[in-house]
């Protein structure tokens, strides 16, 4: 069998447990989510845990990540929507 993968979002919007109004809120809310700037700033967040987690623990020089981001706005779209 080959199954259709839906997010939360379609799920829910087909779902008919909602009514109209929370359906154009959450629709609203959805396109005022810029996602490949929300990435970006997941990424510097999370390079600030690791600064700080570093500076505690200097001790251990061999924990040491660098996020990127590595996603094209495509690529993002493509994989949230």
């Amino acid at each position: 069998k080959i199954y259709e993968t839906k997010t939360p979002y379609k799920r829910l919007m087909e779902s008919g447990e909602i009514k109209e109004d929370k359906k154009s809120e959450l629709t609203r809310l959805k396109k005022s989510i810029n996602l490949y700037e929300l990435n970006g700033e997941i990424a510097m967040l999370l390079n600030e845990l690791d600064n700080a987690y570093s500076k505690k623990y200097s001790n251990n020089n061999n924990f040491n990540i660098n996020f990127e981001l590595n996603y094209s706005n495509k690529e993002i779209a493509t994989k949230c929507l």
